[in-house]
């Protein structure tokens, strides 16, 4: 393969790549400080429940109406986690 010819940066996303990149950096910027002034415990849940707040804009930006059972169960048992 030569991956040479491949444009890492694609013309349509770069704006959107540049900002995921900005985030994720914040993100550990963040984290980083978190773990140097507060307890362990804490940054812990903090860092947990991250993925339990994704799933409500995810729900909004996707459009889905219904939710199945099994969803539903996922999500009690990463919240009682």
């Amino acid at each position: 393969m030569n991956f040479r010819k491949v444009n890492v940066f694609p013309r349509g996303s770069r704006l959107l790549l540049l900002t995921r990149s900005v985030l994720g950096s914040i993100t550990n910027i963040i984290t980083y400080f978190t773990i140097k002034h507060l307890p362990l415990s804490d940054v812990d849940i903090i860092n947990a429940t991250g993925a339990v707040i994704a799933c409500i804009p995810s729900r909004i930006f996707l459009k889905v109406n219904r939710v199945e059972n099994s969803s539903w169960t996922f999500l009690i048992y990463v919240i009682y986690s």
